[in-house]
């Protein structure tokens, strides 16, 4: 039983990760287009190249699994940071394109671009919009569909009652049945509690065609 509870909280826990990876993914190798968070949540600076833009790093991984580290270039304001350092960065990014920029040797590298986005964010709001308009239409289709068979209940019991004498009728709604009687709902809401040989022979049949079983307990229709 233990081992069952175990396996049973290992693949709920995985189906979480799963959906939140999907709704929150990492920027684990970059390309033109893609988005994502950093790799624990995590920026590494190599060097500020003005208030706008530095150059930092970035952990990837590599079709092996194994994890390395590539530079980029981030198009973001750089007051407070300082060389070689890493920060906390809880921002999305998209890699918008190439730059090309000099070393200190000289030398020419091409590096991706990143830079801060709200598509995940607006994405993911939308989807809790869609997802939240669902179940109100469910709610809504149920409270319908629960309605629509109140009502159909509530004619299927409505009748008019005709009494014993066969000179008074009165339009009203079964509700249950109690020992001899029955408890009537008129079209103004009132109730009254009938006895059974107050009735017409036609509405005693009835009563015991429609209302057999149907005690106080087990009413067909309860407001």
């Amino acid at each position: 039983m233990f081992k069952l509870l175990v396996v049973v909280w290992v693949a709920l826990v995985s189906l979480a990760f799963c959906a939140c990876a999907a709704e929150d993914p990492t920027l684990t190798s970059l390309a033109v287009g893609s988005i994502g968070h950093l790799h624990d949540w995590e920026l590494h600076v190599d060097q500020i190249v003005d208030g706008n833009n530095l150059l930092g790093r970035v952990a990837t991984f590599s079709g092996s699994g194994e994890r390395e580290h590539e530079v980029a270039w981030f198009n973001i304001p750089t007051k407070g940071m300082v060389d070689g350092k890493s920060y906390r960065d809880w921002d999305d990014y998209e890699v918008t394109g190439t730059k090309q920029y000099t070393t200190a040797l000289g030398a020419t590298k091409t590096v991706f671009v990143l830079r801060p986005t709200q598509k995940l964010k607006i994405a993911k709001q939308e989807a809790a919009k869609k997802r939240a308009a669902a179940r109100e239409e469910k709610r809504l289709a149920e409270e319908k569909a629960a309605q629509a068979e109140k009502d159909r209940r509530r004619k299927e019991y409505t009748r008019t009652w005709t009494d014993a004498s066969g000179e008074r009728k009165v339009t009203a709604e079964f509700l249950y049945r109690v020992d001899d009687k029955v408890k009537l709902k008129k079209e103004d809401g009132t109730r009254v509690l009938v006895p059974l040989d107050k009735l017409s022979e036609a509405d005693r049949q009835w009563v015991e065609a429609k209302g057999k079983g149907k005690s106080k307990t087990e009413a067909p229709v309860r407001q």
